[in-house]
């Protein structure tokens, strides 16, 4: 900002602090083109704070196992 508090070139250029994360939304979404539709749908539920069955929290479970096993190998 200038002295008298309007925007300069460079303040148009500085991102917004509540701005939208795409990298991490890109991330995100990319994630989930990759997980099976059963696990998108459990993950919706859990979002919703809709209760799991029992077979949709196994299957949950094996999943984040899964995972785990990944970031620990990488």
């Amino acid at each position: 900002m200038d002295g008298e508090g309007n925007m300069t070139d460079l303040g148009t250029l500085i991102a917004d602090d509540t701005a939208l994360d795409l990298e991490a939304w890109t991330d995100a979404r990319t994630f989930l083109l990759n997980c099976p539709d059963r696990l998108v749908r459990i993950a919706g539920k859990v979002t919703a704070n809709e209760p799991l069955t029992g077979a949709e929290r196994k299957y949950l479970c094996k999943w984040r196992q899964r995972e785990q096993k990944t970031l620990i190998a990488g």
